[in-house]
């Protein structure tokens, strides 16, 4: 047993990570929340605090299809944070397919006309 720094629970050492052999600082939900504020600071300016006022403003789903995002072991957090990646200014939340295809239509906007123009073919 290992009591966390952060949330100062007393926790089973598989609640934690381990360096050499022992379990090592802050529990693994702990050091997930850190890491994540961590992210959203140095990659594109957010606060966890503001993250999760865009996720509210948009009703906690994807800015385009309106779908909430999924939440799985590795991904805690839903809804991929879109980005300008000139000027790095947040725009919106969006889900993984969404941003994928913002990401590809963004670097090559002939597509969208050509897209458009394959499905009223088809």
């Amino acid at each position: 047993m290992k009591r966390c720094p952060t949330c100062k629970e007393e926790k089973d050492d598989r609640d934690f990570y381990f360096f050499k052999g022992k379990p090592h600082g802050h529990c693994k939900k702990c050091h997930r929340i850190h890491s994540r504020k961590s992210s959203l600071k140095r990659e594109y300016g957010l606060t966890l605090e503001a993250y999760d006022d865009l996720l509210k403003g948009q009703g906690y789903v994807c800015a385009i299809c309106k779908q909430p995002g999924h939440t799985n072991n590795r991904q805690k957090y839903p809804l991929y944070v879109d980005h300008n990646h000139e000027t790095n200014e947040v725009r919106a939340l969006l889900c993984s397919m969404c941003n994928t295809l913002v990401g590809w239509l963004e670097n090559n906007p002939q597509l969208v006309a050509q897209c458009e123009q394959y499905i009223s073919d088809h």
